[in-house]
């Protein structure tokens, strides 16, 4: 991770690792301190790969495959690798802390996802004024999915191949 100072805007080079593959990341900025918390899931891939990159980095090799905003607190990811699975709660600073560890088997290898999380987050929201709450990486009848979740109870499938919206559950 590289990075510099430029004002009060951080400028980082967060390369192509698992979070930032998923969340669309690449040469990015940001204000300095952090991410703020309490308004949703971040749409901006900048922000979203930082939160990720901060949860992927308490276990080595894995990869984000859940967010959900948890308010003020913060977001709560889950990252996998292999059948290791941790739930780390990432607060707008992005210190982090697991709060979970197991054993899982995975019903879906997030190295097959083609469509980022961002990505993902942008197709959902494209027909949907709510803000999203929740982000998961699933697998229903053989389609590997991103289901992104908004405050106003509507959920939106979003095809982790295509980047195509597969369904919306209101």
């Amino acid at each position: 991770l590289g990075q510099t100072m430029i004002g009060d805007v951080e400028e980082a080079d967060f390369g192509a690792g698992p979070a930032n593959r998923l969340a669309g990341g690449g040469q990015a900025a940001r204000v300095a301190g952090g991410v703020a918390a309490g308004s949703g899931v971040p749409a901006d891939s900048t922000q979203l790969g930082e939160i990720l990159g901060a949860a992927e980095g308490t276990l080595d090799g894995s990869t984000a495959v859940t967010i959900e905003e948890k308010g003020a607190a913060g977001w709560k990811v889950t990252v996998v690798e292999g059948s290791d699975e941790q739930e780390v709660r990432v607060s707008e600073d992005l210190s982090t802390e697991v709060t979970e560890t197991e054993q899982d088997d995975q019903d879906v290898d997030p190295a097959s996802v083609e469509v980022s999380m961002a990505d993902a987050i942008e197709a959902a929201s494209a027909d949907q004024d709510g803000t999203v709450t929740e982000v998961s990486l699933d697998e229903d009848d053989g389609t590997i999915a991103w289901q992104v979740e908004f405050d106003d109870e509507i959920d939106v499938d979003v095809d982790a191949s295509s980047g195509d919206v597969i369904g919306v559950d209101r």
